[in-house]
């Protein structure tokens, strides 16, 4: 019989405990809902300041209801905890999961909101072998990842150029798109902000900007405005294809050349196909990979090390947009 790890949820908010229900859909968009799924573990209890939010997700997911961090700790044996408070309190709930010795700490993005506590931590993590993932959620679509080794292949030629747009802060939002390029292309070498806009955060800008990646593909990162809409798209420009990815990642279009049927002296791009992506279900790929890695049986796809070259990059654009 498989181990199971007995498992918290610090914080019941949205992407802990409400964007989806059991046996609602096949979507698994909650970390609840992919412990509930995932048969090597077990929901032992949620916590939160506001008790009866903890009281509300326990009672859909099961567990024991808590309003104190600490308490909870002390009172549960747990291997695996998930941290899903506001930005600005990932540090203090990192360091405080490390006092417990978990085998995993499932940390929502961005790591935390400073590179100085966030390298402290992660190399804590590293040494004490505490597995750290932090939820850039498209590193595990399994679209997504057979798309990097396509382009590390060269499969569809050189990336001609690449176009994202966001809303929502570069930190708190931008990050997931400065995290996937990174995933996709390579570390960046260049971040050249163009412009920006306080949209939804006051201390976290929408930055326009320019990336370059050490394997020479360039980016140029668009905002919308999340006061009007929520927008997350990534068009990829390559000599043999194009990729698009609209609906925050749950469609990708895939487009392939051919003579111009009305301009025959001309080539065109067609749509190909269009699939819907393992974005829906990436919680429970996250869930499995960490469970694997804890084993030894996997490498973990999301790890501190990566969110920390993901938030050096955003918090480098905030601070030169304030030059």
């Amino acid at each position: 019989m498989a181990i199971r790890y007995n498992v918290a949820i610090i914080g019941c908010g949205n992407i802990a405990a409400l964007y989806d229900r059991p046996y609602q859909s096949d979507r698994v968009l909650t970390h609840a809902h992919a412990y509930s799924l995932e048969t090597r573990t077990r929901l032992c209890a949620m916590v939160d300041v506001d008790y009866q939010k903890a009281n509300d997700a326990t009672c859909t997911w099961g567990g024991v209801a808590y309003n104190d961090p600490k308490e909870m700790l002390d009172n549960e044996n747990i291997d695996i905890i998930s941290i899903c408070v506001p930005d600005e309190q990932h540090e203090k709930m990192l360091e405080l999961c490390y006092e417990y010795n978990p085998k995993a700490v499932f940390c929502e993005k961005p790591l935390t909101i400073n590179m100085e506590s966030g390298k402290r931590i992660v190399n804590k993590y590293s040494e004490a072998g505490i597995v750290l993932a932090v939820n850039y959620s498209r590193r595990w679509d399994p679209i997504t990842q057979h798309l990097k080794n396509e382009f590390e292949k060269g499969t569809y030629g050189k990336i001609l150029n690449i176009t994202g747009i966001y809303t929502k802060g570069i930190l708190h939002n931008g990050s997931h798109l400065v995290d996937i390029l990174r995933f996709l292309f390579g570390n960046i070498e260049k971040a050249i902000p163009l412009s920006a806009r306080f949209d939804w955060y006051e201390n976290d800008p929408a930055v326009d900007a320019f990336l370059k990646f050490t394997n020479g593909a360039q980016a140029h990162v668009v905002t919308g405005d999340a006061r009007s809409y929520s927008i997350f798209e990534i068009d990829i420009l390559c000599e043999k294809a194009r990729f698009h990815f609209n609906r925050s990642g749950l469609e990708m279009t895939e487009y392939s050349i051919r003579i111009n049927p009305m301009y025959p002296g001309y080539l065109e791009m067609y749509e190909k196909k269009r699939i819907q992506t393992g974005l829906n279900k990436s919680m429970s790929y996250a869930v499995s990979n960490i469970i694997d890695t804890i084993e030894g049986n996997d490498n973990i796809i999301c790890s501190g090390y990566d969110a920390l070259h993901t938030q050096k990059t955003c918090l480098k654009l905030i601070k030169e947009c304030q030059k």
